[in-house]
C-alpha cells in the first residue's frame, strides 16, 4: 500500500496538472503558475497566471485559461502569449491533444459551455458544436465531454481536421 505524499512547498497549492512524462507537477500558487518536481524540490515560478487551469504540452510549454484568457506560456517563464480572450467568456477544461497541433477546452458563456478547439499552429480558434465541458481526447480516437444533463458522452474524433467523424455522440455506461 502506497500512502500518497505532499509535494513539498506546494502547501497552498490549487489546479495541478502534470508534465507529459509526469517528472513534474505544475499548480497555482497565489497569482503564480509554478512547477516542481514530484519526488520534491522547490517550486519555481513560470509566470504570473491568476488562477490558473492548464495542459502540459510536450513542446515544454503550457496553455492554460484563468477565466477569461486563454495563454501560452514557455516552462521556462521567458514567453508568454495571449491566444484568445474576451471578458465575455469564460474558458474552462483545457485540454492538449496529441502532437502538441491543438487543445480542446470550453467556452462559457452565460449559461450554456460549447465545446472548441484552438490550433496552435495556424492560432484559430474552432467550435465543435456541441454544448457541453471537460473534453478530453481519449487514445481509441474519441472525444469525451459531459454533456448539458450531465451525462459523459463519447464521439470519434478526428485529430487533423479537429472535427467529429460522425454526427451525434453515444452515451457511455
Amino acid at each position: 500500500r502506497r500512502d500518497p505524499v505532499p509535494v513539498p512547498g506546494a502547501e497552498g497549492g490549487a489546479n495541478p496538472f502534470f508534465s507529459p512524462d509526469g517528472r513534474e507537477v505544475a499548480f497555482t500558487l497565489g497569482t503564480r503558475l509554478v512547477r516542481a518536481p514530484v519526488t520534491g524540490g522547490t517550486p519555481t515560478t513560470v509566470c504570473e497566471s491568476g488562477n490558473a487551469r492548464g495542459t502540459w504540452l510536450e513542446r515544454n510549454t503550457v496553455v492554460y485559461t484563468d477565466r477569461h484568457r486563454l495563454v501560452e506560456c514557455t516552462m521556462s517563464g521567458q514567453s508568454t502569449t495571449l491566444l484568445a480572450g474576451a471578458a465575455a467568456e469564460t474558458f474552462t477544461h483545457v485540454h492538449a491533444l496529441p502532437g502538441d497541433r491543438a487543445v480542446l477546452f470550453g467556452i462559457q458563456r452565460g449559461a450554456t459551455t460549447e465545446l472548441a478547439a484552438f490550433d496552435l499552429g495556424t492560432s484559430r480558434q474552432k467550435l465543435l458544436g456541441i454544448k457541453g465541458s471537460n473534453p478530453r481526447y481519449v487514445a481509441t480516437g474519441h472525444l469525451v465531454y459531459v454533456d448539458l444533463d450531465r451525462r459523459v458522452r463519447a464521439v470519434p474524433f478526428d485529430l487533423s481536421s479537429l472535427e467529429f467523424i460522425l454526427s451525434g455522440a453515444a452515451p457511455l455506461g
